[in-house]
């Protein structure tokens, strides 16, 4: 392997990657190269976590996306309902109001457990998916109104 780029090497899909995988380190002290496993990285990871993409939910654009981690809604000066699809085994989402007109937007929770609707109101009014067995789970809330 010492004959090829790191770039050339195939990339390992995420389904196939293994808390005992191994990535290769460069330092930023003192120009070595170390090693580390993938368990080892995501257990100490030095810095915040942040989410760079999120989506735009809205009148016209009622289904939350399942490729980012945030949703950010808008009110309307209608009440109007908004979706959000099964996701992926320990996938998490969270849905924040960033915008209202005094009118309700609410969030079909079929595939939501132990919530029959789940209603925003409020400019940062939150809720924290987890989607686990099959179903979204909530972690927390702050605002909204859960039925």
């Amino acid at each position: 392997m010492a004959d090829k780029r790191i770039t050339d090497l195939e990339e390992l899909s995420g389904q196939n990657l293994n808390a005992n995988d191994m990535l290769m380190v460069v330092t930023s002290d003192v120009v070595v190269n170390k090693r580390m496993t993938v368990g080892s990285l995501i257990n100490n990871i030095p810095s915040y976590l942040g989410f760079k993409e999120f989506d735009d939910v809205s009148v016209t654009n009622t289904s939350c996306s399942l490729n980012t981690g945030i949703s950010h809604i808008t009110g309307n000066t209608n009440q109007f309902n908004i979706s959000l699809s099964e996701g992926t085994q320990g996938q998490l989402k969270i849905l924040i109001m960033i915008a209202e007109s005094g009118y309700s937007v609410i969030l079909d929770s079929s595939n939501i457990s132990a919530a029959n609707n789940i209603e925003f109101n409020n400019v940062g009014d939150s809720i924290t998916l987890l989607f686990t067995n099959s179903n979204w789970v909530i972690l927390s809330s702050y605002g909204v109104s859960i039925t």
